[in-house]
């Protein structure tokens, strides 16, 4: 089982941002007024997280990555991404960094994306492969990672 959990990967690229932002500020690339979006896009996120972690609770199912499952998601959010909490997590990054507004600060979301999208997406799939077979195939092809 992996040790440390994608919700401390998020704290940590939030934190990321943030601190270069301020420390490194390098370029401005979004100004006052534009820099409020970033509020609505984390709102988004978070709408997106909830409604995720809504079904998790509905259907009993562990949060924590390479817990056995016995419920294959497909409904909700789960018809147009395979994975809505890593999304929800990188669009609230993502407009984190729209709001801080500074080009230093996109390196949060692209960091957290790398890790999720190369260490705990694959995990995961072939965890979710070998508990429900073609059916997860079958899924996997019908819905994209990402969106």
């Amino acid at each position: 089982m992996l040790k440390i959990i994608p919700p401390i990967y998020f704290c940590i690229s939030l934190f990321l941002s943030i601190v270069l932002n301020y420390a490194a500020p390098v370029v401005p690339i979004i100004v006052f007024p534009y820099t409020c979006w970033g509020f609505v896009v984390m709102w988004l996120g978070f709408v997106l997280l909830g409604l995720a972690r809504r079904l998790f609770k509905i259907n009993n199912i562990p949060l924590r990555p390479g817990e056995e499952v016995a419920v294959l998601l497909v409904g909700g959010p789960y018809k147009f991404t395979r994975n809505p909490i890593y999304l929800g997590f990188t669009i609230i990054l993502i407009g984190a960094s729209i709001s801080l507004g500074t080009l230093t600060s996109w390196a949060g979301p692209i960091a957290f994306w790398l890790v999720i999208n190369s260490i705990f997406i694959p995990f995961e799939e072939k965890k979710l492969e070998s508990a429900f077979g073609k059916r997860y195939i079958e899924y996997k092809q019908k819905v994209r990672r990402w969106l």
